[in-house]
């Protein structure tokens, strides 16, 4: 099926009814099916009229699957908030519609294209089903080996100056909560670059226990002109203003600075 034939719904957040850039709002607003070609219309006219002032959100969703295209200081962003290796690939908005073709399948026959990695550790775990255990788990670990990371190294700026680097690190720590709700997650950023993600879970009245996602080392970084925290596991933590920090197109709301400020919270030792 052609993707000009294709209607996706979408969900905005940042952009008033008409389209107007309007930073302070975040909430969703849904908008009418559209097009691929509907969709480059609206982005050209949004960055037409306000160039690297232009930013926002556009939540496409189509057979099952959802794709995040923020405009981030005119730059057009891609992400799959289900792939940590599909973060924020910027694009052009003339290449909208293969990215949105490729990404729903429009024209593959619903085939799925896997990362190469995961093709490689599949056969891995079939070899180890098998007879030849030993030879996967050395091949396993001549892989692993070189391949340290998966999620690719974003391209980021380093911030040099000593006094910058520290004010800008000291000024993202805190407790960062998407809601202090059951099944919502906390982000907790120390001062010496120490980095925890959390399940929140509730216990008994409105305390709440921890349960560890992951954690590590970060440092402030510059990407394409936007402040964030550069994980050593390639994340990126966006400082989007005052108190809020973005995560694959998810917003973290700075709730206190340390977790004594949090006492019905059950932070781990």
């Amino acid at each position: 099926m052609p993707n000009e034939l294709v209607k996706f719904d979408v969900q905005t957040e940042g952009l008033g009814e008409f389209w107007g850039v309007a930073p302070n709002y975040h909430e969703r607003r849904s908008r009418d099916p559209m097009s691929a070609e509907e969709l480059k219309d609206i982005l050209l006219t949004i960055h037409d009229e306000n160039g690297k002032e232009a930013n926002g959100l556009f939540i496409i969703e189509h057979t099952n699957r959802r794709v995040n295209l923020r405009i981030n200081s005119g730059v057009l962003e891609i992400s799959d908030p289900n792939n940590a290796n599909y973060q924020n690939v910027v694009i052009s908005i003339d290449d909208l519609s293969k990215y949105l073709e490729d990404f729903f399948q429009l024209q593959k026959g619903g085939k799925h294209v896997q990362n190469s990695h995961i093709i490689i550790l599949e056969w891995i775990i079939a070899l180890i089903a098998g007879a030849g255990m030993v030879g996967a788990i050395y091949f396993a670990f001549q892989y692993l080996d070189k391949e340290v990371d998966f999620m690719p190294k974003p391209d980021f700026v380093e911030i040099q100056d000593h006094t910058d680097f520290q004010n800008h690190l000291k000024k993202m720590t805190g407790i960062f909560v998407t809601e202090l709700e059951d099944g919502e997650t906390l982000l907790f950023i120390q001062e010496d670059g120490r980095w925890d993600f959390f399940d929140l879970e509730r216990s008994v009245g409105n305390n709440f226990i921890l349960t560890e996602i992951e954690g590590g080392l970060c440092r402030p970084v510059y990407q394409t002109g936007r402040l964030g925290l550069l994980t050593d596991s390639n994340f990126i933590f966006f400082w989007e203003s005052e108190g809020v920090i973005y995560f694959q197109d998810r917003k973290y709301i700075l709730t206190a600075k340390t977790s004594n400020e949090l006492p019905f919270v059950s932070f781990p030792d």
